[in-house]
């Protein structure tokens, strides 16, 4: 995959074909999958980057991703949603939702900044746990029920888009405040006097945007490509 990428690849396509390419967008800052569908150079623009110089190191990457979803098998790839990143979120969150509290409890009153950073992490909490309930209860059903179905299904909102633009929407917020908390935490990097707890947090907070990146990903342009695509097959 990485010998045929160009300037017009979508930056999708290119994790797609190799997710260790996640690896390199999420260090340059490209966005992959709430803005996936876009042409490298463009991505590129946006991040303030050379295209050729991103198109060389991805080259360089090895031919057999470590992280390879079951992109080919959409019953595979929901159950690895699930068991990856779902699970992943579930325990996470509490978990750094406890690390905050405790920083916020011994250093609130000399980084009154750590309260805006509590507040983003505890609003992206309340977000996405209900979120991930959606997707499981209702959105991933219907995916396994359109995959079932010899004809059209006559769903009661009328169309699987409906649950779609409603993940979307969901998508595009998670995207926000996760974006917000690499801003309030300077790229999660911890002051000088950080005890070992704050760093633990900030340690955690990239590996849950990172996370989260692949995630949505998967969801945004591998799952609703072929969820769409099989109900207008259907007719």
């Amino acid at each position: 995959m990485t010998s045929t990428i160009t300037v017009d690849t979508h930056v999708a396509d290119i994790v797609i074909g190799n997710p260790d390419a996640a690896r390199v967008f999420e260090r340059l800052r490209i966005d992959y999958c709430c803005h996936g569908r876009r042409p490298l150079a463009e991505a590129c623009a946006d991040a303030g980057v050379v295209p050729d110089d991103v198109i060389a190191e991805l080259a360089r990457l090895d031919t057999g991703p470590s992280d390879m979803a079951p992109t080919g098998d959409i019953g595979a790839l929901i159950g690895h949603i699930v068991a990856t990143h779902h699970t992943f979120l579930r325990r996470e969150l509490p978990r750094l939702g406890d690390l905050m509290d405790r920083v916020v409890a011994a250093h609130g009153s000399a980084h009154p900044e750590v309260h805006d950073i509590a507040g983003l992490l505890h609003e992206l909490t309340d977000d996405l746990l209900p979120h991930l309930a959606k997707e499981e209860q209702v959105l991933f059903p219907l995916a396994i029920q359109l995959l079932g179905a010899v004809g059209p299904i006559e769903f009661h909102f009328g169309s699987v888009l409906d649950p779609i633009r409603v993940m979307h929407a969901d998508h595009d917020r998670a995207g926000g405040l996760l974006a917000a908390l690499r801003e309030q935490t300077d790229d999660y990097t911890p002051p000088d006097d950080a005890c070992p707890t704050w760093r633990a947090l900030y340690a955690g907070l990239a590996d849950l945007e990172a996370d989260t990146h692949r995630h949505v990903h998967l969801e945004n342009n591998v799952l609703v490509p072929a969820i769409t695509e099989w109900e207008l097959a259907l007719g």
